[in-house]
Order: structure tokens, then C-alpha cells, then sequence
């Protein structure tokens, strides 16, 4: 009885596949047996009546998150395409991102708030930033490619877009991790040279926002008229939608929200029993299950054929977390006297910005294969080799 009440929420909240299809005729969803299980350990821990290693309680929440991540990715599927008949597809793009970096949010504001951590809450955002734009573009270039399909006709505007806000924005946090190699360097002066820097790329961000993407270039969220490969057959890509219905998923979210938080404060105990660096938990260990949506969603979309809705998620995904969130975060940590820094490694700061100009010539000509996503994939695999060995 005490597994018949996530089965059947779950079931009910999951349009993906129309109502042909049954819910657990997708083997992926078999995985929600760890939702209760999750809870079960979760209740355990906290009464103190059992001794779970920290491994096993941060796994089982991972797991369970990820078919809530698919139909939580099939129901923002849904409303995408009836913004798309609407007229307003970048709507659709806004919302898979926003929604997805939630977590990442509530996750930094804990940490900065609460646990009193500004180390955590800011490698936290850099984190999902690196894991957002270099692993899954590197991973959906790579799957894609072994899987046979050869993708064409990506929005350049949308590629250029998004890389020309990353580079300046990368341009800006290592500028700002090298100001204490500089003669100017003092507390005062550092603390205002962040909070002008903070305050002009949340003004870029809702420029571009509001004004770039939701009035003079909302179409560039529109995949281009093109076909893709896969295995031995040409098949064009279809923009038909499904007459399916948007599930209101509130229910799902919160369920997430609570998964994420544990799976959070496991993580905590973990660092202290492991002895894993903070900067090496924050910055890789988190985003692994705060940014699964993006991943999810990206992945899927690739699969599909739409290389421009991956690169959306992903790179729209970084760039609300550099620009938006992470910078916004700054100014309320002024406002409350916190002062978190903008500051941060300076070897993390180069892997980024360099980073960032591979992929803007990866991209380039519109279109990737595998070779390039394994130079993207290994981006991230350095800021992790470099993270591991950080003290902090």
C-alpha cells in the first residue's frame, strides 16, 4: 500500500506518451521504487534509528529524481509546443531553462543563508554553469554521434547569441579572479568593482531577455528547416505537435524540490565522513543531480534531432546562471551584508573562458559531431581534474 500512492501520482502526471501508452511500459520508470525508499531512509536517518552510509543516501535520491526528470520533461514538452502554435516559442525555451535552474537556486541560497557558506554557494552556480554548457553539450554531441544522427541547419543566430553573452561574461569572472594580483586590490574596492560588474550583467541579462529575445529576434528559438541522419535512413524533422495535455505538475515540483534538499544535506554529510574538498563537492558532486532537468531535457531534444532546442537548454541554462542568477545572488548578498565575492579561482576562471571560445568555434559553422564533443566533454573533465585538487 505504502508504494500504490507514488505509482499512481506519478502515472497520473505523466503525458509523455499519450494514452495509448502505459506507464511502465517505459523500463525507466521502473526506477520510482526508490522514490518511497528514499523517503523511508530519509525518515530513518533523521530519527536516528538506523546508521545508513552517506553513500547509499545520496544514491537513492539520485535515482529516484530521474523519472520525475522525464516526465517532468515530457510536460514542459507539452506547453513548449502550444506556446510554439501560439506564436511565442522562446517562451517555451525561457521556461525549460528557468524551471530547470531552480534547483540551483534554492541549493545556493541555502548554502548562503542559512548554512552560512558562501564557498558552497558560489561553486555551486559556477558548477551547474561548467556542467550545464561544457558536459552536456559534450555529452549530446558525443551520444548523438554513435548513435548515427548528423545534425544540420542549428540557428546560428541562436549559437552566436549565446556564445558572444558567454565569452563577455567569462571575460568578466576572470577579470575578477585575477583582481587580487593587481595593485588596486583592496576589500573595499573589490567588494564595489563586483557589485557595478553584478549590477550590469543582470541589466545585459533582462535586455537580452525582454528586449532581444522576446521582441526583435523571438524566432531565433526555432530550429532550422533541415533533416538528420539516423542509422541508414533520411528522415526530416517534424515539427508536428502532439495533442496532448499539459499536465499541471505543481505536485511533481515539490516532490523534486524535497528530493533535491535531502539529497542535498546527504550530500553534506557525505563531504564530512569522505573528506571530499568543498570546492570539489560544490562544483562537480551537486550540479551531478541539481542540473539532471537540463541534462534530461537537452539529451532528449538532441535524440529528436533539434540540435538548436539542445543547445537552448544548455547554453540557455549557463547563461541565466552567469548573468542572471549568480550575479543577482551577489547583489542581494550585498544588500544583506553578506558580500558574496564574484571571485573564484582563477585556473577555474581560464578553463571557462577557454572553454567558452572552443565551443564558439565548434559551433561556428552550425552544426558539431563527436570529435568536438569529446574536446567540449574534456573541458569539463579538466575543471574537475583542477577541483580535486583545490583546497578549500
Amino acid at each position: 500500500m505504502l508504494l500504490d500512492t507514488p505509482f499512481e501520482w506519478l502515472k497520473a502526471h505523466s503525458p509523455a506518451w499519450g494514452e495509448s501508452t502505459g506507464f511502465f511500459d517505459h523500463k525507466i520508470h521502473v526506477l520510482v521504487v526508490f522514490l518511497p525508499v528514499a523517503f523511508a531512509l530519509g525518515l530513518a536517518e533523521v530519527i536516528g534509528h538506523l546508521h545508513i552510509s552517506p553513500w547509499i543516501i545520496l544514491f537513492v535520491p539520485i535515482v529516484a529524481l530521474v523519472p520525475i526528470a522525464n516526465c517532468i520533461s515530457a510536460s514542459t514538452d507539452v506547453a513548449n509546443e502550444k506556446l510554439k502554435i501560439n506564436g511565442h516559442p522562446t517562451l517555451g525555451m525561457l521556461l525549460n531553462v528557468t524551471f530547470a535552474n531552480v534547483v540551483e537556486i534554492i541549493v545556493a541560497l541555502i548554502a548562503l543563508f542559512v548554512q552560512k557558506d558562501e564557498v558552497i554557494a558560489l561553486y555551486s552556480l559556477i558548477g551547474s554553469w561548467i556542467s550545464n554548457y561544457f558536459l552536456l553539450m559534450g555529452v549530446v554531441a558525443v551520444i548523438c554521434s554513435f548513435k548515427g544522427c548528423t545534425f544540420r541547419g542549428m540557428n546560428e543566430t541562436t549559437a552566436q547569441t549565446h556564445t558572444l553573452l558567454l565569452l563577455l561574461a567569462s571575460a568578466g569572472y576572470m577579470l575578477a579572479s585575477a583582481l587580487p594580483f593587481f595593485p588596486i586590490h583592496t576589500r573595499i574596492v573589490t567588494a564595489q568593482l563586483f557589485l557595478g560588474v553584478a549590477i550590469m550583467f543582470v541589466v545585459l541579462y533582462a535586455v537580452f531577455v525582454l528586449g532581444f529575445q522576446l521582441r526583435t529576434h523571438e524566432a531565433m528559438a526555432e530550429d532550422q528547416p533541415s533533416s538528420f541522419r539516423e542509422g541508414s535512413r533520411e528522415r526530416k524533422v517534424s515539427t508536428a505537435v502532439k495533442q496532448d495535455k499539459a499536465p499541471d505538475h505543481a505536485n511533481l515540483s515539490v516532490a523534486v524540490l524535497f528530493m533535491v534538499i535531502w539529497t542535498g544535506l546527504a550530500a553534506a554529510t557525505l563531504l564530512k565522513s569522505v573528506g571530499i574538498s568543498k570546492i570539489f563537492f560544490a562544483l562537480i558532486i551537486l550540479p551531478v543531480f541539481g542540473n539532471l532537468f537540463e541534462h534530461w531535457t537537452a539529451i532528449t531534444a538532441a535524440l529528436k534531432g533539434n540540435l538548436t532546442g539542445a543547445f537552448n537548454v544548455a547554453a540557455g541554462s549557463a547563461l541565466q546562471i552567469a548573468m542572471g542568477v549568480l550575479p543577482l545572488l551577489i547583489i542581494i548578498s550585498h544588500a544583506s551584508g553578506k558580500h558574496l565575492d564574484m571571485a573564484f579561482d582563477v585556473s577555474q576562471a581560464a578553463v571557462i573562458l577557454s572553454g567558452t571560445v572552443i565551443i564558439g568555434f565548434a559551433f561556428s559553422d552550425s552544426r558539431t559531431h563527436w570529435l568536438e564533443g569529446l574536446v567540449i566533454l574534456f573541458i569539463s573533465m579538466l575543471s574537475a581534474l583542477l577541483a580535486w585538487f583545490q583546497i578549500a
